[in-house]
């Protein structure tokens, strides 16, 4: 490695220390980055199921990248576990409501209200209130049938899983 790449090396890493404290956004990042892709080739490529690939894929993104719980480990795996169950429910309902149109906008602003009123009532959930309205936006934008909710499922779970997996490790 030459001087002038080690010294940008060391500036860089000098600035990410000083910028995000104990590294916490540069580990989230890091695990989106790997669990995002492996989530949708493994949808796509292995499953062959694009459906479950969305959802895998956009489900990794939101339980790993829009929300960091502190605490413990046992406690931010359980408020993980939690969260990945609140938002399976959100799109179950938001598929349900995808194809009316009028049904969906006033279930949009029910659900939203709720959501980011929840924020006030506990911190945990003030810090997962983007996961959580994110999981109920992708049913509703990609409208189906209440034929699509299993593939659906099956790819928020797999990223519920794999989001569980990432954190502990």
């Amino acid at each position: 490695m030459s001087t002038s790449t080690s010294r940008s090396a060391i500036t860089i890493r000098r600035w990410v220390s000083e910028h995000d404290l104990g590294y916490a956004a540069l580990r989230r990042a890091t695990r989106t980055a790997i669990v995002m892709p492996a989530m949708f080739a493994i949808g796509d490529k292995v499953i062959g199921n694009p459906i479950m690939a969305t959802f895998g894929a956009f489900g990794s993104f939101a339980l790993l990248l829009l929300v960091d719980f502190s605490g413990p480990m046992r406690d931010r795996l359980r408020a993980q576990a939690a969260l990945a169950g609140m938002t399976a429910a959100l799109v179950v309902v938001g598929t349900v409501v995808s194809r009316t149109t009028w049904l969906a906008v006033l279930a949009m602003v029910v659900v939203a209200f709720s959501v980011l009123f929840s924020g006030v009532v506990s911190s945990v959930l003030a810090g997962a209130t983007t996961a959580l309205v994110l999981a109920f936006i992708l049913p509703i934008t990609f409208a189906g049938p209440m034929s699509s909710i299993p593939d659906r499922l099956a790819g928020w779970g797999m990223a519920s899983a794999a989001s569980l997996l990432a954190i502990t490790l």
